[in-house]
């Protein structure tokens, strides 16, 4: 995992967080999306580490959006983000549903690519959004990342590619 954070007078932003995945190491990819990074942490980015390491051990864990940067998003985007950040652990969404629940129906296209650009995987679980048809869609780290992490919430699936109807949110 890596993450960008700034220092902006005096109050530590979380910009973005790359997860690594089975063909993208996260450091690897800071460093070419950011190459003036500069390595260091403080004690809310390591809180922020300690948080989402604890939920890729399966802990239920409570992400404050207080400490990432949601202003750099298009307008859009932060309501979709917003949006998403309510769904369930345990429950999953629609691109569609995101959409009609922002008053923005025919928008399930534009909700997918807020999702695919989310600067903050696992804080805002994009990872809960799937078509309407019950398929898992897309996902950055890949279908089969996107599957374990809905498993691990207690997800469940009425087939290999399908989420069960009542985990519906």
């Amino acid at each position: 995992m890596a993450v960008l954070w700034a220092d902006d007078r005096g109050k530590t932003e979380i910009r973005r967080i790359i997860i690594s995945t089975p063909l993208s190491d996260a450091v690897d990819a800071l460093k070419m999306l950011f190459p003036f990074a500069i390595a260091g942490s403080c004690s809310e980015v390591g809180g922020m580490i300690d948080r989402i390491d604890s939920f890729f051990i399966g802990e239920a864990v409570e992400f404050p959006l207080d400490e990432v940067c949601l202003d750099l998003c298009p307008p859009f985007h932060k309501r979709v983000l917003l949006d998403v950040y309510s769904i369930p652990r345990g429950k999953v969404s629609f691109y569609g549903a995101v959409a009609k629940r922002l008053n923005s129906p025919g928008t399930a296209r534009a909700v997918g690519t807020a999702m695919a650009d989310n600067a903050f995987p696992i804080v805002i679980p994009c990872h809960r959004v799937i078509r309407s048809d019950g398929f898992l869609g897309g996902y950055g780290g890949g279908p089969e990342m996107k599957r374990k992490l809905l498993e691990m919430e207690g997800v469940e699936f009425r087939d290999e590619e399908h989420v069960a109807e009542r985990c519906f949110y």
